[in-house]
């Protein structure tokens, strides 16, 4: 497990959810805090909460060594995450978000997208250990019938793959 480099003020540790355990704290250029812990990351200040994300919600995340900075891709969509880093980062942050994300991943399977695309079945562990799938698409993919028909394949073929209920 990893060590928290530094810790939260006390302020900012009362913003945090109830049972979280920190496995590594680091602080962010411009104030607050990114916070890995085992259910997810978050991002507190001394003021607020201002993310709680489980591993599951990332696509995927680009390191940049040069800037200290994570950018986290969310599989709703959502806008991406940049977490600009205090030059003071340990190795093991970008280690330890790709091992929290790939432990969130049982199975992936990808294929290209009827009319265009890819898309991507995963059985994902969400942080109560609960087993879930979720289909996502990337590149320019045509909706329709043939797509809807292919994503019900794809995920009961995920689904079955693991023993899950289709």
């Amino acid at each position: 497990m990893a060590r928290s480099r530094e810790s939260l003020p006390t302020a900012a540790a009362g913003k945090m959810p109830a049972g979280v355990r920190p496995l590594l704290v680091q602080a962010l250029d411009g104030g607050g805090w990114a916070v890995l812990a085992g259910a997810g990351l978050l991002v507190v200040t001394e003021d607020e909460l201002v993310l709680h994300r489980p591993w599951s919600d990332v696509d995927h995340g680009d390191w940049d060594g040069e800037a200290n900075a994570m950018t986290l891709t969310w599989v709703d969509g959502a806008a991406p995450t940049r977490l600009d880093l205090t030059e003071d980062v340990p190795a093991r942050f970008p280690l330890l978000i790709r091992e929290q994300v790939e432990h969130s991943l049982v199975q992936v399977i990808t294929e290209k997208a009827a009319g265009g695309g890819q898309l991507r079945a995963a059985i994902r562990r969400g942080p109560d250990g609960e087993l879930f799938s979720q289909v996502t698409s990337s590149g320019k993919v045509r909706r329709g019938p043939a797509l809807e028909a292919q994503i019900a394949d794809l995920e009961k073929r995920i689904r079955t793959a693991v023993g899950l209920h289709a």
